[in-house]
């Protein structure tokens, strides 16, 4: 029986294989080296060894260090030597870098699962060293032939056993999928010609390249085993941010990317950056984001990922190869100045862990020149598409304000984490609110600033949807300080729709209907931040909204007043409705020890936080606002809960912000205001597009309101000092927008 399961997995896997074969037009051509050193990198590296660059100074070094390193001390296997000796050897023509690469090329063991998970070892390196010496003394027609064979087996098995034949197996494992595909691709490019069975290698990184690994969607499925094309995974990512968080990205999934993209541009003359357009922007934005993550003081960089990440740029592994990778392949697309802000970015930031010296050195280039990215007037608010981030800060010195909010997150991933809608806050240098760093898991809901609504789950998580994209942001809008002449306001607004985190889809891990409609609102400028949760269940109860703390926070009636690590900065929170709400000061190391593992949890992560739970009911509109100030704060500036027929928002500092009480857009918005001020900012969300009129205690002002269907807002300021001020919008499609938003008395 076993060996008829075998044989037919084996035919299912060739049918399949041979809808998505490797375009023979882009087979390998016979030119030596044909992977990776293009005649543009061999003179930029040239010039790095010429003129002793740090890149070149760190990779010589290693280079030196591995000519008597025992094999035994090289935690990322042998393979990790060889591709650094090779190089050495084209560029110096030194004889004992060649030799050291061959030795360490019979190191390595024909069986895959010798050296590790496939997913983290860098076994294309013994392609690159056989390409790369292709034409040394050393490579007798025996040395060729034993590292064909090993090749061909390395890749025979691993594809069978380690890639479910492409249709087996965890889909969405994102990093073992990339880079054993990086393997396949890289074997069959070094050994085409040389070699029968590689187009079946080349067949093999195309299938995950394509289509990927793991079953078909069809009913009955769990969802892990769905499978994604790489490229797809790539196109949901083009805002830059990787699915399974930055960190992932840097040590392992960008190594496979990476090696795709090389591989594929050098040995086969497919760019994926221009035959496929689509995915051409996603190189830049990764450096965009790399920017947008990074603390003011460029000291640490915000983990969306695991806690294995470390925070500081002093402890965190491979961040200078995944910027210079970035850069580089930004530059190949054409964008240049992408690829200068990247360099320039890496000489900025703290002295950080240099472990991939290889790669480093490999995408690095004298040749341009690095411009300083904080100086270029970038805008301080971003949508990341993709992964639905809305990113924003108040500048980019090294004490602004900055912050996130989370759309989608970070999931669909192997690693799944529950943070859609998740936010946090930082003010000049230390955080006020952040969710907990986890290592995945959907039953941790706990850990985010967020509002978890139980289900099958104990926690209070949402069931994930897979691939499919559980959650997006509908709506966004922001301001940067160069947007308009007479405003240098900065705000980022948002709003999540959460209704395909909970449905009843039988391709999910367990269908759940209790979520009818799910939507979060966020709001930001400068220290004032407005969250409006509206939640409507098929049943009653289960939600709870927290706030995480880095210190122990205080209870005054509704307003939570917590301190930020240092002691600098207080944040108050006051939840304006509903009423009748219960508010549970957690605190973390106790009420998680018998919850979750050390390994889901870090002890250091386990801090406090308020657990707020609105009362019982299927219609749930919460509003929280919070504001942000110096240590000893003990009051919300400016506040006023705004309410009227069909609305709810909040008058806070110098901002009003106005929401829909149901998931409906409205023609039309009136509200109050107790106590008006001099250049009141006012942003009235979830308004049918089109033009407004706008009124001041009934009195019809000359400008028109524009609203856009991308956000459905309207943004404009008043001058009224003296109140009640009643402020009424009012649809008139007829008339057309006027763009000077100043109002008078």
């Amino acid at each position: 029986m076993r060996l008829v399961l075998v044989l037919f997995i084996g035919f299912i896997s060739c049918v399949n294989v041979a809808f998505a074969s490797f375009p023979s037009a882009n087979y390998p051509n016979g030119v030596r080296p044909r992977l990776w050193l293009t005649q543009e990198r061999v003179t930029a590296l040239n010039t790095a060894m010429n003129t002793d660059t740090a890149e070149w100074m760190r990779f010589k070094a290693l280079c030196d260090d591995l000519l008597t390193t025992d094999p035994e001390d090289l935690w990322q296997g042998v393979q990790s030597a060889i591709a650094p000796l090779a190089l050495m050897y084209v560029l110096t023509q030194n004889d004992a870098y060649a030799a050291r690469a061959f030795y360490f090329m019979d190191e390595v063991s024909d069986n895959y699962e010798d050296s590790g998970d496939a997913g983290h070892i860098d076994h294309g390196y013994l392609a690159l060293g056989y390409d790369w010496l292709y034409d040394h003394a050393l490579m007798t027609p025996a040395k060729k032939a034993q590292l064909i064979a090993k090749m061909e087996k390395l890749s025979e098995e691993m594809w069978s056993d380690y890639n479910g034949s492409g249709i087996d197996g965890n889909g969405q494992d994102t990093d073992a999928i990339i880079v054993s595909g990086a393997h396949h691709l890289m074997f069959g490019c070094a050994l085409f010609g040389d070699s029968n069975e590689a187009v079946d290698m080349l067949d093999r990184s195309w299938w995950l390249w394509e289509n990927g690994q793991g079953a078909p969607k069809s009913s009955g499925q769990l969802q892990y085993t769905l499978r994604q094309p790489i490229r797809e995974w790539v196109r949901k990512a083009m805002g830059g941010h990787w699915h399974t968080g930055f960190m992932y990205f840097m040590g392992t999934d960008s190594n496979g990317l990476g090696a795709y993209y090389m591989s594929f541009r050098s040995a086969c003359g497919y760019d994926p950056g221009v035959q496929e357009p689509e995915l051409k922007e996603f190189w830049p934005n990764v450096v965009r984001t790399i920017l947008d993550l990074t603390d003011p003081a460029r000291t640490g960089f915000h983990y969306t990922g695991d806690w294995q990440d470390p925070w500081g740029f002093s402890d965190l592994s491979y961040v200078y190869k995944l910027i210079n990778m970035a850069s580089y392949e930004s530059g190949i697309i054409g964008e240049s100045l992408w690829n200068s802000y990247g360099r320039g970015f890496s000489g900025r930031i703290d002295e950080g862990y240099h472990n991939d010296e290889f790669k480093e050195f490999f995408y690095s280039d004298p040749l341009v020149t690095p411009k300083n990215p904080y100086s270029a007037g970038l805008p301080e608010v971003r949508f990341c598409d993709g992964n639905d981030f809305l990113f924003f800060r108040d500048g980019w010195d090294t004490t602004a304000r900055w912050g996130l909010f989370s759309g989608q997150g970070t999931i669909p991933a192997d690693h799944q984490a529950p943070d859609v809608g998740n936010f946090f806050l930082f003010r000049e240098d230390d955080y006020l609110t952040k969710g907990r760093r986890i290592y995945g898991g959907v039953d941790i809901g706990p850990a985010y600033n967020n509002m978890a609504i139980q289900n099958s789950l104990p926690n209070g998580s949402p069931i994930m949807t897979g691939s499919e994209g559980p959650a997006s942001m509908e709506r966004y809008r922001g301001k940067s300080s160069m947007e308009g002449t007479n405003d240098a306001t900065i705000f980022a607004y948002a709003m999540m729709q959460g209704d395909d985190q909970w449905n009843d889809d039988t391709n999910q891990w367990e269908p759940i209907n209790r979520v009818s409609s799910y939507r979060r609102h966020f709001f930001w400028s400068g220290d004032n931040a407005i969250v409006f949760d509206r939640l409507r269940t098929n049943d009653v109860g289960w939600s709870t909204y927290r706030l995480h703390a880095q210190t122990e926070p205080t209870l005054s009636g509704a307003t939570i007043t917590q301190n930020s690590a240092n002691g600098r900065h207080a944040l108050l929170h006051q939840t304006l409705e509903p009423s009748g709400c219960t508010f549970v000061k957690v605190n973390e190391t106790q009420t998680w020890q018998d919850v979750f593992e050390d390994y889901e949890i870090n002890k250091e992560e386990r801090l406090w936080h308020y657990a707020i739970s609105p009362p019982d009911g299927n219609r749930v509109n919460m509003l929280s606002v919070m504001q942000m100030g110096n240590a000893g704060k003990s009051s919300i500036d400016g506040l006023e809960h705004l309410t009227s027929s069909g609305q709810t928002g909040a008058k806070l500092g110098d901002w009003c912000v106005l929401f829909s009480s149901e998931e409906q857009l409205r023609s039309m918005s009136q509200y109050t205001i107790a106590a008006p001020a001099n250049r009141l900012h006012h942003l009235v969300c979830d308004l049918e597009p089109g033009v407004y009129s706008l009124s001041i205690n009934g009195k019809i002002q000359v400008n028109r309101i524009h609203v856009a269907d991308r956000d459905n807002t309207a943004y404009f300021i008043t001058n009224h000092t003296s109140g009640p001020m009643v402020v009424t919008l009012e649809s008139c499609k007829l008339i057309p927008p006027v763009t000077n938003l100043l109002l008078g008395d």
